[in-house]
């Protein structure tokens, strides 16, 4: 029987990491989703079939949110839990079977479990990603955010909480956080499980108390869009647009000192801007018809 989907999102992958990410995560119970954005060839397609992955072609690129969407809406009626991955993941080999364990223990126990999560380390420089923690028990943490490579989802929370497809990327995750949080679910840490993942295109980079990273600019776009987005929102506590607002200058700071084009990414910044506000009102107003 099918306890387990894993939807891993696609494009333009790396051939080898996303054969290794296929290989870890496939086993009995799991059944596995290539969720293909773009870029995934035929000779790629071919390999990933033979390894029992099911690819899942889209005619353009819906990005993170609505490509997770379609594909959970066909998972088996069998499945408890859904595992989501972005392509440059890299968990550890037995990460689906001991976080299953983590899964089926708290649903035991009660806990109104939203979603499960790794430890995240930066595999190139050993940066640790963390969050400020809600709480601890146990070998858990309570957070009230986290990123969405390596989520482990009950199904029921899935379909009562899809996640936000007009932010196509960046904040995806968080925004889903912060909506599951007001309903009440849970973000748990699992202390024991570390796994390597690449969120900027090179390893942080620390000046005095900021973490600067290095982006596209079509990525500073959507990170300025969605942040504004979520400042009006009100599921979102307010210490937490706080940090959204210190995560713009932090921003700003990252493009003066990281950024190769920085002409361009501050025009994207911008246009971020204009487009969020026009989003968040958008949201409101058809809020506001239901």
């Amino acid at each position: 029987m099918i306890q387990r989907a894993v939807i891993i999102v696609c494009y333009h992958p790396v051939k080898n990491k996303l054969e290794n990410l296929v290989d870890k995560v496939s086993g009995p119970g799991t059944i596995v989703y290539i969720a293909n954005n773009g870029g995934i060839t035929a000779e790629l397609n071919y390999t990933l079939n033979q390894k029992k992955a099911i690819v899942i072609n889209f005619d353009r690129n819906l990005g993170l949110g609505e490509a997770i969407n379609r594909i959970a809406e066909i998972i088996p009626e069998s499945v408890e839990a859904i595992f989501t991955f972005d392509q440059d993941t890299s968990p550890p080999d037995d990460y689906i079977i001991k976080t299953w364990t983590h899964f089926r223990k708290l649903m035991s126990e009660g806990i109104n479990l939203g979603v499960l999560t790794p430890k995240f380390i930066d595999s190139r420089s050993g940066y640790l990603y963390q969050q400020k923690p809600k709480g601890y028990y146990n070998r858990y943490t309570e957070l009230l955010v986290t990123l969405q490579s390596g989520m482990c989802i009950p199904k029921n929370v899935w379909k009562e909480e899809k996640f936000n497809s007009d932010l196509f990327i960046e904040f995806v995750d968080t925004e889903w956080c912060y909506r599951i949080h007001s309903k009440k679910y849970k973000v748990i840490q699992m202390d024991d499980i570390i796994m390597s993942h690449e969120v900027s295109e090179l390893s942080p980079k620390k000046i005095l108390s900021f973490s600067l990273m290095k982006y596209k600019p079509i990525r500073r776009y959507y990170f300025f869009r969605n942040e504004i987005f979520l400042l009006q929102q009100n599921y979102v506590p307010l210490y937490s647009k706080i940090r959204l607002l210190t995560g713009m200058c932090n921003r700003i700071l990252s493009v003066a000192l990281m950024d190769e084009s920085k002409l361009d990414s501050y025009i994207h910044c911008i246009r971020g801007i204009k487009d969020g506000v026009k989003l968040g009102k958008n949201e409101k107003n058809i809020n506001d018809m239901h």
